[in-house]
């Protein structure tokens, strides 16, 4: 199948003789490196919100007093809970401090 030149002059630079310069296929992609970029802000956003509803609840949440007359437990304090939740807050917390500097240098770039 051959494509006219003017069709492929906006992604790469052809010769007569076929040899190709892909010289604007990086400004051709630029726009998908831009929802990529938001697809893994827009995660760590929702993991954020999840988690933090999560946390919420066991700190308001109370089950099970261990003897009869003591007050009932909050959910947190089990370490079951705790092992759910606290390595979900650490790796939350990491990933947020990690793509941070990524979106400042992306948001920095020049435009053209």
């Amino acid at each position: 199948m051959r494509v006219p030149s003017p069709s492929v002059d906006r992604i790469m630079v052809a010769d007569r003789v076929g040899q190709r310069r892909v010289e604007r296929f990086a400004a051709f992609l630029a726009p998908l490196t831009s929802g990529r970029v938001n697809i893994a802000v827009s995660s760590i956003y929702i993991s954020k919100v999840g988690l933090a509803t999560a946390l919420r609840y066991s700190l308001s949440r109370r089950a099970f007093s261990l003897a009869a007359n003591e007050p009932e437990v909050l959910l947190l304090d089990y370490p079951s809970h705790q092992r759910r939740l606290l390595p979900l807050l650490a790796k939350t917390i990491s990933e947020c401090s990690s793509r941070e500097p990524q979106n400042v240098q992306h948001n920095a770039r020049p435009e053209g």
